[in-house]
C-alpha cells in the first residue's frame, strides 16, 4: 500500500480519536494534509537525490512545530490561533 495513503488514513484516525467536539470535515481535512505534507519530499526527489525519506522526515520539524505551538497557545498572553480560530482552532492545530 502506498505511504501517503497510510498517511492519511493514520491521519484521519487520529482526527477522529482525538478532535472530540471540533470533529467536524475542515478540521479532518487539516489533520489529513499534514499527516500527508512530509511525503512531498518524494516529490523533491525528482530533483535532489536521495530527498526522498530524507528531506522532511526527521524529528525536528515536529519538534520545532510542538515548541511553536506550546509558545503561542500557553506562554503568550494573546494567542494569535485563538483570537482568530478559537478553541477549536487550538484543538486542531494540537492533534
Amino acid at each position: 500500500m502506498a505511504p501517503t495513503l497510510v498517511n492519511a488514513a493514520v491521519g484521519a484516525l487520529l482526527a477522529a480519536a482525538l478532535l472530540g467536539a471540533a470533529f467536524d470535515r475542515r478540521s479532518v481535512a487539516v489533520v489529513v494534509v499534514a499527516a500527508v505534507a512530509p511525503d512531498i519530499d518524494s516529490v523533491v526527489s525528482l530533483g535532489v537525490t536521495g530527498a526522498t525519506n530524507a528531506l522532511l522526515h526527521n524529528i525536528w520539524i515536529p519538534f520545532a512545530a510542538g515548541a511553536l505551538l506550546y509558545w503561542e497557545t500557553t506562554r503568550r498572553e494573546r494567542s494569535w490561533i485563538r483570537d482568530r480560530y478559537g478553541w477549536r482552532g487550538v484543538r486542531v492545530a494540537w492533534v
